[in-house]
């Protein structure tokens, strides 16, 4: 649900160009991601049943990758088009 309401706050504090709500929900970001690790480093380590630990430690990636999408999104708020990391690659590289 939190990630639900964050894609939500996401795209309202992008178009208002709020640079100090991004910087709150990028924190918020940031701290749900180390969660989302925890969460799975205590799966790998369980003595549970890996056909319901392997559906969740899954489910907690999915969420993590959620939620650092939205805080790339966000991070176009807080910091200078000209300093965002981007790295101009080929489409279709040659071996």
């Amino acid at each position: 649900d939190r990630v639900s309401d964050m894609i939500t706050e996401a795209g309202a504090i992008f178009a208002a160009d709020d640079q100090e709500a991004a910087n709150l929900l990028l924190a918020e970001a940031d701290r749900m991601r180390d969660v989302y690790d925890e969460l799975v480093d205590a799966l790998v380590v369980s003595d549970g049943v890996a056909r319901d630990a392997v559906p969740r430690a899954l489910f907690y990636r999915h969420l993590k990758r959620i939620t650092a999408h939205l805080a790339n999104l966000l991070t176009a708020v807080v910091v200078p088009v000209d300093k965002l990391d981007y790295i101009d690659e080929p489409r279709n590289p040659t071996p």
